[in-house]
């Protein structure tokens, strides 16, 4: 069934780079990068353990879905083809710096308060692996990293998901040559300090990721300035720094991480696991949506909880169950360990069964081209930047649908004060 999956992703991806006469849309690269993830997962390296047919049936539902999704919002009638004209074709929207300002510095003050408490743990002989468990771990009590509920929650619903929205503004203010120092400077401290603070190598990830596609993008789309010219030569010296700092994180969690089996567990790790999840008990729960949108409504019911207005709803509840059980840590090989990477087919699963992969990856699919062409018909810094956050729920489908976390659901939320409407003479 591998091969099924694998020829059909590169056949529709194809199909897709014609109908749209762009190779980097969403469509095509979703649908490329998941015949890859299914073609080095079936390898096997390093002992990965063997991927069942179920999960394969998953896949391919998935990849069938998602390109029906893509294709039907390709077809519209109703997107005109615009012309390039030869400026920078960043307009309507821009970035509002007074916001931009303030997130950066809730970023830095919030970092600086993990970051103290992480020295405190170090004092007391935990490891960096330790604290990067204790952020990522369910524990949030008093006495913690998370610092209690309210202090979490801060984290989870403000400081995460902007520094994730951080990332991709300032991507694009650096490569469209704006020059507000203030704005880079203190973005690349939040960014900085929030890496430190959670033991993160993900911003950095992201960057790179939103490096790449924003100059192939520009590439084709935009007639670049001389000044963008030239910072566009330090591109790959930006890569190459940005894969260090990441390597860095790598050894400061564990010291005998092999970067390259890293690098292929993330790839196709997912495959085996979805194979074991699926095997489990939890898997026969039902959430109607609760679990793909779960990152949206974590802060409504949050509220009305603690304001005693309503308790949890049972389906939310299954969901956070089903989050839970997903951090737990599964051997895949004798020298692969992973957990949460069970790919957003799953997710979709666990809410409505075999039919909600179907329908939930044909809107994704259907999103994604939809903004793709909502940013090439008018392409402006807020588009861009909804558009990078869509490609990075992209390739980070091998783990799940990225509305699960309300750190990664609420940038889109925020993205609103973030850009404010130019005014055009």
């Amino acid at each position: 069934m591998s091969l099924v999956i694998i020829v059909f992703s590169i056949l529709a991806g194809v199909h897709l780079c014609f109908v749209k006469k762009d190779w980097m849309n969403p469509g095509s690269i979703f649908l490329f990068y998941w015949a890859f993830v299914v073609y080095m997962a079936s390898l096997r390296l390093y002992g990965l353990r063997e991927t069942s047919d179920k999960a394969y049936s998953f896949v391919l539902i998935g990849v069938v879905f998602y390109y029906l999704g893509a294709y039907l919002a390709s077809c519209r009638r109703n997107i005109k083809r615009r012309t390039v004209r030869k400026t920078i074709y960043l307009r309507h929207y821009e970035t509002n710096y007074k916001f931009l300002y303030f997130a950066s510095l809730v970023v830095i003050l919030y970092s600086i308060y993990r970051i103290n408490l992480i020295i405190q743990f170090l004092s007391l002989g935990h490891s960096w692996w330790d604290i990067r468990l204790m952020a990522t771990s369910g524990d949030g009590g008093v006495g913690t990293l998370k610092g209690g509920n309210w202090s979490d929650m801060i984290y989870s619903f403000v400081v995460s998901p902007l520094v994730y929205l951080i990332v991709p503004t300032i991507v694009t203010e650096i490569l469209s040559g704006k020059k507000n120092r203030i704005s880079i400077i203190l973005s690349v401290i939040a960014i900085v300090v929030y890496s430190i603070s959670t033991v993160s190598r993900s911003v950095w990830g992201f960057a790179i990721v939103y490096v790449v596609i924003v100059v192939l993008l520009f590439r084709k789309n935009i007639v670049l300035s001389k000044r963008q010219k030239k910072i566009l030569k330090i591109v790959p010296l930006i890569i190459v720094a940005l894969a260090l700092i990441i390597n860095k994180i790598t050894i400061m969690r564990n010291s005998e991480a092999d970067i390259f089996a890293n690098a292929y567990a993330y790839i196709s790790g997912c495959m085996p696991l979805l194979s074991v999840h699926l095997e489990e008990a939890i898997s026969n729960e039902r959430t109607y949506g609760m679990l793909t949108l779960y990152g949206f409504f974590n802060p409504i019911f949050f509220l009305t909880n603690r304001l005693h207005i309503f308790s949890y709803p049972e389906a939310f509840t299954t969901a956070k169950l089903v989050k839970d059980n997903l951090e737990v840590f599964v051997s895949l090989s004798p020298t692969i360990n992973m957990n949460a990477y069970a790919t957003l087919f799953y997710d979709f699963y666990i809410d409505f069964g075999m039919p909600g992969i179907a329908i939930g990856s044909f809107f994704f699919g259907y999103i994604c081209m939809r903004v793709f062409d909502l940013y090439r018909r008018a392409c402006n810094s807020r588009n861009l930047v909804l558009c990078l956050i869509l490609f990075q729920f992209v390739l980070f489908s091998v783990a799940r649908i990225y509305t699960v976390y309300a750190t990664r659901a609420l940038s889109i939320i925020w993205l609103i004060p973030m850009f404010k409407k130019k005014k055009v003479i």
